[in-house]
């Protein structure tokens, strides 16, 4: 069965038990009444309704509610669908909820209504990384690079692109980038530390893990998929 189905059984299973809770409230008057609906707020004084309800999306999504959030930027998108930014929003919360190719058509439309949007792209190309998709991608990540030089998570989405595709030495050089842009981004010298582990250059490897531990992330988990990767090698 698949996913829309069972929702849609639920949905009138829901139904029904509501259509039987409400027939026996309005016969038995000792009956315990159903609970209303909770209403949508609405905005305060002096807020419009397209900022309040762009706020609203962002606070759910700080919460990690993001279907809600998807909600309140529909809302957004009624009110106003000229509006670049809530296409770029809506299509966050909808990769974070793995719904790639409806984050790609709304990064998409952010572009289309703002082709100077660096964010969309850079977005629009991790999703398209996510979905394996890495030519799209890299077209995605020189548009985005292009558009904003200084974005040092552009280079390392593009090196882990180039390195995904076999392009290690090209991949590096981005990391490079990312680094020089950045120097304390711990996951670039994670990814870069793994490139250098593929090509068979140990030490560089090892270094990069290590700066990268020192930066914050996890050894534990570094190492061992250094480990793997060493294993893996002809």
């Amino acid at each position: 069965m698949s996913s829309k189905i069972k929702g849609l059984v639920v949905l009138l299973v829901m139904l029904a038990s509501g259509a039987v809770l409400l027939t026996a409230c309005g016969s038995d008057p000792t009956a315990t009444p159903l609970p209303t609906a909770t209403p949508t707020p609405s905005a305060p004084q002096g807020v419009s309704d397209a900022e309040f309800l762009f706020q609203r999306g962002q606070d759910l999504e700080k919460e990690q509610l993001y279907t809600q959030a998807v909600k309140a930027y529909d809302d957004l998108i009624r009110i106003n669908n000229r509006y670049p930014r809530a296409f770029v929003v809506r299509g966050e919360a909808l990769r974070k909820l793995n719904m790639l190719d409806e984050a790609v058509r709304d990064f998409t439309q952010a572009i289309r209504l703002f082709p100077r949007d660096w964010e969309a792209y850079y977005l629009r190309g991790s999703t398209f990384g996510n979905q394996g998709k890495m030519d799209f991608a890299l077209k995605d990540f020189d548009e985005a690079i292009r558009l904003n030089p200084g974005h040092a998570p552009s280079y390392n989405a593009r090196g882990f692109a180039l390195s995904g595709t076999g392009k290690l030495e090209e991949g590096i050089k981005a990391y490079d980038e990312s680094i020089r842009l950045d120097p304390n981004y711990a996951v670039v010298y994670a990814n870069r530390g793994m490139a250098h582990a593929v090509r068979g250059d140990d030490v560089k490897a090892e270094a990069d893990l290590r700066k990268a531990v020192e930066l914050g992330l996890d050894e534990e988990s570094l190492f061992a998929e250094f480990e793997e990767v060493k294993s893996q090698r002809p």
